[in-house]
């Protein structure tokens, strides 16, 4: 009998120790990011961006557009640390003006990629951006104004891109990893606002661009915000907010670009 009730009460411990175990796993659904990360090294970064921008064509369609810069960056704030973030993007946009400055100027250049591109310059230029960071930035926004809309090529061109950043021994890891993940919120961009297939709450925008005649270069726009926080300097700043860091300035800088685009 000692045995037995020994037996069982290991039983109980092993199955309580499981249950904890179970409850520490990062949770994600369709539509509604969840994370329990502490560090954001388990959160896709077009997955977190598609979830603030489908909060908010839900709040426009319901509510109307936010149309100025600072209510926005206000309303991916909320979302971000919705989805788990320590941080937000204001954080991260006021260690530096310049930071604010540049996104505010990709944003009103909507999603016209010459006059992003041309920005991207004056960066270089001006020397807030390096000539790496420029040129791959350009060469990503190249890609997306010549596939944007076309299923067939676009995911090939943004793998291309990638391919080069993930061979170009001579670039710095953390600019690497930034680019990476921009890459895979320009992929994730064009399929929220293309394809996203079984959703039967496509917002307006999104109904929109089903419409071949209606295509405009809003992935564009959403990865040119992820870039302009690589050149200005944002997103290599952000570091000092560990690992959520880079990740918020990325994905908050995209989803700005992108909710003012659209």
């Amino acid at each position: 009998m000692k045995n037995l009730f020994s037996f069982f009460s290991l039983f109980l411990l092993i199955s309580f120790t499981s249950c904890s175990d179970e409850s520490s796993t990062p949770e994600k659904s369709s539509g509604n990011l969840i994370t329990k990360s502490t560090d954001g090294s388990d959160v896709d970064p077009g997955e977190l961006h598609n979830d603030i921008v489908r909060k908010y064509e839900a709040y426009k369609d319901a509510n109307g557009a936010i149309t100025d810069f600072d209510a926005v960056v206000a309303f991916v704030d909320d979302e971000l640390k919705a989805s788990g973030s320590p941080i937000t993007l204001t954080q991260v946009l006021d260690q530096d003006p310049v930071f604010r400055e540049k996104l505010f100027e990709v944003v009103n250049a909507g999603a016209d990629i010459a006059k992003i591109n041309s920005i991207f310059n004056d960066m270089y230029v001006d020397k807030i951006s390096t000539y790496e960071q420029y040129a791959y930035a350009v060469d990503l926004m190249n890609k997306i104004d010549d596939n944007e809309g076309d299923v067939s090529t676009y995911y090939n061109a943004i793998a291309s891109f990638e391919s080069q950043v993930q061979n170009d021994s001579q670039m710095d890891s953390s600019l690497q990893k930034a680019f990476l993940q921009t890459g895979s919120i320009a992929s994730g961009s064009h399929y929220f606002w293309y394809e996203e297939p079984g959703n039967p709450n496509l917002s307006q925008t999104q109904q929109a661009l089903r419409n071949e005649s209606k295509i405009v270069r809003i992935a564009g726009a959403d990865t040119a915000g992820a870039l302009a926080g690589i050149q200005s300097g944002a997103v290599a700043a952000a570091s000092v907010f560990g690992g959520w860091g880079g990740l918020v300035a990325l994905v908050g800088c995209a989803a700005v670009s992108s909710i003012m685009a659209s």
